[in-house]
């Protein structure tokens, strides 16, 4: 047989209530948590993984073509004018006026 002893029951509301303040309590510091992290990370200016990736990827980019020139496979801007311009120039100066490339 069971009976209702009322100092139970409002132990068990007291505890029901309890718990739910404690859930929305800990719900709350964590809504507050995350904000107050996002602000922070906002500050620190950080940089997105896209980002990342895609600079990562010019400078690997970079890294190949500059193995390349140093390797001597590719000519340079300033490389290929000299090649072109460098015979005119020596030929005037050594007075070689018909020189043609």
């Amino acid at each position: 047989m069971q009976t209702r002893n009322p100092l139970l029951d409002e132990f068990a509301k007291l505890t029901t209530g309890a718990m739910g303040l404690a859930q929305a309590a800990g719900e709350e510091a964590k809504t507050a948590w995350r904000a107050q992290t996002d602000r922070i990370v906002a500050e620190m200016d950080l940089v997105r993984r896209d980002e990342f990736d895609v600079l990562k990827d010019e400078i690997a980019a970079l890294r190949a073509e500059i193995a390349e020139l140093k390797a001597g496979k590719v000519f340079s801007k300033f490389t290929m004018c000299i090649l072109f311009r460098a015979p005119k120039i020596y030929g005037a100066i050594l007075g070689f006026q018909n020189l043609v490339w």
